[in-house]
This record gives C-alpha cells, sequence and structure tokens, in this order.
C-alpha cells in the first residue's frame, strides 16, 4: 500500500512532464485526438505529414496539412497548407470563448466544386488580388459574434495562393499567386475553414 500511495502521488507529475517536454510520446496523442475532433466537426479528413505541440507555451505546428471533404457535387472543398502555426490564448481556455494569440499560414491550394452559374465566381471573387502589397489592416470589431467562433488575434497568411473552383460541367477556373501575403488583427474564425479563407481573401482589397 505504501508504494501504491507514491505512484498514486508521482504519476500525475510523470504524465504533466510527458505532456508539456517537447516531442513527449503524449504529444502526438493529444495531436490525434485534436484532429478527430476537428474531423466531426467540419465532417472532413485531416492528414499532415508531420506536426508537433508544445502545451507548456501553447504553440502547435502542422506541416503538409490538409483538409477535405467527402466529394459532394453541392458542397465538396479541399484546401493544403505547406505550413500552419498557432498559438493558444491560454486564459482564453477558461472562459466562454477560445482565442488565438497567433495564426500563420504558409502557401495554400484552395479548392472547391459549385454548380455551373453560381453566383459565387473565383475570378470575380479573387480578381483583384494580384499585384496587391502586405499592409497592415486595422483591427476588426468584434462583438456578440464572439460566441459562435474563435478570435484570432493575429493573422498572417503568406506564400503561394492558388484557388480553384470546379463546375458540374467540369470547366475550371483558377487564379494562381506566387507571392501572397495578408496581415490582419482580430479576425473572427466562424468554425469552418472554407468559408473562412473565402471571407478573407473576399475582404482583401
Amino acid at each position: 500500500m505504501k508504494y501504491l500511495k507514491y505512484i498514486i502521488i508521482l504519476l500525475p507529475l510523470v504524465l504533466v512532464l510527458l505532456i508539456i517536454v517537447p516531442n513527449s510520446p503524449l504529444n502526438k496523442a493529444v495531436l490525434f485526438q485534436l484532429a478527430k475532433v476537428a474531423e466531426e466537426d467540419w465532417k472532413s479528413k485531416i492528414t499532415y505529414s508531420d506536426a508537433s505541440i508544445n502545451l507548456w507555451k501553447g504553440e502547435l505546428v502542422f506541416d503538409e496539412l490538409e483538409i477535405g471533404t467527402p466529394k459532394d457535387p453541392d458542397s465538396s472543398w479541399s484546401l493544403a497548407i505547406r505550413n500552419l502555426a498557432v498559438e493558444i490564448d491560454y486564459p482564453s481556455w477558461f472562459m466562454d470563448n477560445l482565442k488565438l494569440n497567433k495564426l500563420m499560414v504558409n502557401d495554400i491550394i484552395f479548392s472547391r466544386h459549385e454548380k455551373q452559374g453560381s453566383d459565387i465566381q473565383i475570378k470575380k471573387m479573387f480578381s483583384e488580388l494580384g499585384g496587391k502589397k502586405n499592409e497592415e489592416k486595422k483591427s476588426q470589431k468584434i462583438e456578440n459574434k464572439l460566441k459562435s467562433g474563435i478570435l484570432i488575434k493575429h493573422l498572417i497568411i503568406q506564400g503561394r495562393l492558388e484557388l480553384k473552383t470546379v463546375y458540374d460541367s467540369e470547366k475550371t477556373d483558377t487564379v494562381k499567386i506566387e507571392t501572397f501575403s495578408i496581415n490582419k488583427k482580430d479576425v473572427l474564425f466562424d468554425g469552418r475553414p472554407d468559408t473562412f479563407i473565402s471571407s478573407i481573401l473576399n475582404s482583401t482589397p
């Protein structure tokens, strides 16, 4: 019984050390579980070539991240990102709304399926993106919307951008920008990667 008491006392400490130490075996399990929760929420499949987590600092990094929904003529989409880094605002974990101190995204390939004749056409949405220089945008006012989303205090999107729309007729509209950059403060993530990417790019002058 004496040894059991020591084990009970030491076990939580060992588990905490395993989690906060970089490259801990438990970190992979935490990342896997996070991905599974996101898959259920987004009705999608998530894959990545490598990932790391530092729970002590609240940092998550994914390399070659891909998110995609099953092929559905009405609502399918896919998002490929070369590198994604997240820094979580820990105090917000104990509040009603989760916040991210920073979200950095490098190189995006965003593809979706639209019905022919849709009002949303990729050439119209992104015709003015090319040639725009990086600008520091004014903070957006986030009020009641926070109840249904995650506030990103600092959003950085940079690198290569490729946007593709595939129609029922198999016609494809594509926009490619080799050097792209967005730098924004106080951006709301509405809970879905596809609508989030579209809203961010549409709000870029």
